[in-house]
This record gives C-alpha cells, sequence and structure tokens, in this order.
C-alpha cells in the first residue's frame, strides 16, 4: 500500500530527527531551512525540530499564510495542528477551500488536533462536496476528533468511496459517532468486496454496540476473517430488530 504524505509527516514528528542536528540551532535558522528545503524527508524532519521549539505557531502561521509553495503549506499547516496554536483556526478553517488536496486535507487534521469544535460544521460542508480520498479520510478523522455526532448523515454519503482505505476511515468515524440506528448502515459493509472493509464494519458495530466478534486484540499480522463472519452471523439472526427486510 503507498504511504501517504500525512502518515509520512506524522512519523516524522512522532519519532523525533533521523539525522543530526545542532541542539542549539535557534527557531528563526530552523525556519528558514524548512522554508529553502526540497527535499520531501529533510523538510519533515526540519519540521518535527520546529515543532519542538517555543513559541514558533504565529511563525509557523505566517508562513503558511504567504508560501506558494504547496509542500511548504501544507506542512507548516501540519505543524500548526501538532502545536495546537489556536490563533490559526480562522486560517485553517479558510483553508478547507482551497483548491489543492493535501492542503484540504492537512487543514482539516489540524482542526480535529485542535479541538476546534467551531470548525464542525464547516467540515461537514466540506464532506458534502468532497471527492478526495485523502481529504475525506483526514475529514473523517477530525470529525471523530471532534466527537462531532451530527456528522454521520455526510460520513454516511461518502462511505460508497472507491478506496477501500477510504471507506474504512469513514465507516470508523461511524462507529465512533453513530448510534444503533446506523447499524443496517454499517451491516451492509460486512458483505464488501474488500476484507479490510468488511473489518472496519465489523468493529464499528462492536463500538456501537459492544458486541464481541472475536478479533485478536493484539498487534500484529492477523486474519479478520473469524471476527468477520461472527459479526455476519450477528447481523443475520439481529436485524429484524433493526426494521431491516432485506
Amino acid at each position: 500500500m503507498k504511504i501517504s504524505y500525512f502518515l509520512l509527516v506524522f512519523i516524522a514528528l512522532v519519532a523525533g530527527p533521523l539525522y543530526s542536528q545542532n541542539p542549539v540551532t535557534s527557531g528563526d535558522h530552523l525556519l528558514s531551512e524548512f522554508v529553502t528545503e526540497t527535499d520531501l524527508v529533510k523538510k519533515e524532519q526540519l519540521l518535527n525540530q520546529i515543532t519542538r521549539q517555543p513559541d514558533v505557531g504565529h511563525k509557523l502561521l505566517r508562513i503558511a499564510t504567504q508560501t506558494s509553495d504547496i509542500v511548504t503549506k501544507w506542512m507548516s499547516i501540519r505543524g500548526i495542528g501538532f502545536m495546537k496554536y489556536g490563533k490559526a483556526v480562522p486560517f485553517l478553517t479558510e483553508s478547507l477551500g482551497h483548491k489543492h488536496p493535501h492542503v484540504r486535507a492537512n487543514a482539516a487534521r489540524a482542526l480535529g488536533e485542535m479541538r476546534a469544535q467551531s470548525a464542525s460544521y464547516r467540515l461537514i460542508d466540506l464532506l458534502h462536496r468532497e471527492n478526495d480520498g485523502g481529504v475525506i479520510e483526514q475529514t473523517s478523522l477530525a470529525l471523530r476528533m471532534l466527537g462531532a455526532k451530527n456528522a454521520v448523515p455526510a460520513l454516511e454519503r461518502v462511505a460508497q468511496h472507491p478506496s477501500s482505505q477510504t471507506r474504512c476511515w469513514v465507516l470508523q468515524a461511524i462507529g465512533s459517532l453513530g448510534a444503533k440506528r446506523d447499524i443496517p448502515f454499517l451491516a451492509k459493509y460486512l458483505y464488501d468486496s474488500n476484507d479490510s472493509v468488511d473489518m472496519c464494519a465489523a468493529q464499528a458495530i462492536e463500538e456501537i454496540t459492544g458486541e464481541d466478534f472475536g478479533f485478536p486484540k493484539q498487534s500484529g499480522p492477523m486474519s479478520p476473517q473469524q471476527g468477520i463472519e461472527s459479526a455476519r452471523q450477528w447481523w443475520e439472526a439481529k436485524k429484524t430488530r433493526f426494521g431491516n427486510n432485506e
């Protein structure tokens, strides 16, 4: 599976720098290097260094606002979200309408990380007009972070996305935000053509109902088929209680 820019940035932010960096390097010097660097990995490493500096949120915001370079813009936005710089919320909300999907996606993610409740309606509105899988994924995650239960209808609208990864992210969000009335919708995806989507649907139902379909709790390689089959059997036995006539 192709690793997205968002995962690469997350790894760089969490894991720390992978190359030596002078610990006394000033924040301004790091910011200057970050702006001019064109190698993506090095740029991520610089961003990691920057987000460890005090009081640079406003400087990242200025870069994100002024730069014409798309990579610098979306990575600056990612850093703003990591630092939870609250004064950037209006800019991030406006960025949900940017023409580039990486900017929209990272703005959505940042708003979620910052728990910007004021942006929830704009995030929901974004789902109503968005087709890019990466943007939908990050927006669904942001809405989960915000606990936006009113987002479920919009999430259901985008759940049929061609990307199996996107379908999974959306189903996970519905599992976190939905209620028992949403189970018939989730149950349709127990029979998806992709096993990962089947598993995401089953786990979303688990989250809402408290059922345990037997998926392994530990991390690492595992076969989801037994848990998926248990979820399907549960649904076949219970669906009449949910008003499903299929």
